[in-house]
């Protein structure tokens, strides 16, 4: 049975209230998001909402991963990840996990494709390896903290403790300036909830406009 629009379209802004506002504000370059299917029974008009929803916060989605049963995907604000990846020491961890090292070859034979695009190719490599991460259950891509704007040194200490050794933990794993991340961590808890009242409340994400 054919899903209705407007219902999926509830479905669709509770998901970014739920778990990308810091992202929709540009408060942080990307948030990460796995969408169950059972939330949605037609792929293209899935997409085509949450492309209508995101266009008002000038964002974009990038579909990392899916199977059967989920969708894994990436929502970004183009200028805020680009700046990011484009730092020096950002771009140094990024190139010692192969970031970067291939974008012609990632691009060639693309129609339309023309300058080398930074944040395409970086989020392409993403999806090869966390592909191959899925296929292997080995070489989970933790960089993929620099993607999501945490900390750079809270994602060099995560990668070096393996996880351990951390100071709190909230949106992520801290090792550095904890009171400072718990401020950060507390801001993004109230957008949620702010964003999920109004959503729970019909009036949905129009609270806010760009």
């Amino acid at each position: 049975m054919k899903q209705n629009a407007n219902s999926l379209r509830l479905t669709i802004q509770y998901i970014l209230a739920n778990h990308c506002m810091p992202t929709l504000f540009h408060w942080k370059p990307s948030n990460l998001v796995n969408v169950d299917r059972i939330y949605f029974n037609d792929e293209k008009l899935f997409f085509m909402i949450l492309s209508k929803e995101l266009e008002r916060f000038s964002c974009r989605y990038f579909i990392v991963y899916k199977d059967e049963g989920s969708i894994l995907l990436l929502i970004y604000y183009y200028d805020l990840l680009k700046e990011i990846i484009g730092k020096k020491d950002v771009e140094n961890i990024l190139k010692s996990y192969g970031y970067g090292i291939n974008h012609r070859s990632i691009l060639k034979g693309i129609e339309g494709e023309g300058e080398l695009d930074s944040v395409f190719c970086c989020l392409e490599h993403l999806r090869m390896r966390y592909a191959n991460y899925r296929k292997t259950r080995d070489g989970f891509p933790h960089e993929i903290g620099l993607i999501l704007g945490y900390p750079i040194e809270d994602v060099k200490d995560f990668i070096k403790y393996k996880g351990k050794k951390y100071l709190c933990n909230g949106f992520w794993k801290v090792y550095h300036e904890p009171d400072k991340a718990k401020q950060l961590f507390s801001a993004f808890q109230n957008l949620r909830e702010l964003a999920l009242r109004n959503v729970l409340s019909g009036n949905g994400l129009e609270f806010f406009d760009f």
